[in-house]
Order: structure tokens, then sequence, then C-alpha cells
């Protein structure tokens, strides 16, 4: 199996993972993220992720279903499942599902989503080197959150493809 996704507590072949309607990551983009590869089917600095993963969530106070064990646990299972020898895993969680408000319930518990899919290969840019643009940095100031908020990356990434780049090199303060 190349692609597989893990929606609060289920394995699902990747086109089968939904969320819901008034998740808050799609009406707020509020939620983190972290990402992390793997080589030999082993996760690359596991811990350091997972352990961002958790700052960025108690920096804005999300509340976890799942502890860090539980979440290195779900991504070797799903490691192992894949049998990928070279993956990318992408995980994040929604503050929850609840009525659409910018205040939110303190009870709500967060949506945990994740997707192990094949680890694509930069060689090519590696023999050859590869093209990037600079630009502004005007995301937000808080860096250290890996937040769902990634409308600037969008932009920028949209951008450096629109002029044959792979990438934008985001600059600020020099």
């Amino acid at each position: 199996m190349k692609e597989i996704s893990f929606y609060n507590g289920e394995f699902l072949a990747y086109d089968e993972a939904l969320t819901k309607v008034e998740d808050r990551g799609n009406t707020f983009g509020d939620g983190v993220y972290d990402a992390l590869s793997c080589f030999n089917n082993k996760p690359f600095n596991l811990d350091m992720h997972v352990d961002r993963f958790f700052n960025s969530m108690d920096e804005v106070k999300i509340n976890s279903p799942y502890t860090k064990r539980n979440i290195k646990d779900i991504i070797k299972q799903g490691l192992e499942i894949t049998s990928l020898d070279k993956a990318f895993v992408y995980f994040q969680i929604t503050r929850g599902t609840s009525r659409r408000s910018h205040a939110y319930p303190d009870e709500i518990i967060g949506n945990f989503y994740l997707v192990i899919r094949e680890k694509p290969s930069y060689e090519k840019y590696r023999r050859n080197g590869a093209s990037i643009i600079s630009m502004l940095d005007d995301r937000w100031q808080r860096c250290d959150i890996k937040s769902l908020n990634l409308l600037p990356n969008v932009i920028a990434a949209k951008k450096a493809s629109e002029v044959g780049c792979i990438e934008a090199l985001l600059i600020r303060n020099g």
C-alpha cells in the first residue's frame, strides 16, 4: 500500500478519510501540524517532531485525544502497514468539531489526522540544482507554532512555480 490515512483512531485508505464540515481546521485553520521523513521504514527524528507538535498544541491550547507515545505508535504502525522504504508522514490536529464560532468550548477535543505516502525523490535537484526565488516573509510572528494557517506559504509557493522555481525562500529582517 503506497498511501494510508489515519483519522481519530482508525487507519483508512487515503481516499476514505473525510473530515466534518464544522471541523475548526476547515473553518478557521484552527490547528497545528508537523511532518517527517522516513528512511528504511524508520522515522527520522521522531521524538523531535512529536515534541514540536505537542509544543505547538500547548501554545494554542488544543486538547489532544492522544499522548506523545500514542502518536509515535500510530506513526510506527502506519509505516508497518505501508511498508514504504522512503516515506513522508504528515500529521495534524485541529481543535475539534463544534458549531462555527470564534470562541470555542473548553471541553472540545481535537481531531487527529495522519497521512503516510511515498517520499518524492529529489535526486534530479541534487544532481542538477534547482532555482528558487526570495520573497518577503509576511507570515505571522509565531513561526514556532506550526499552525495550519499557511496562506502566505501557499501564495509564495505558487509565485515560485509561476516563475519556474521549485521553492520560495522567505526572508525576514535580512
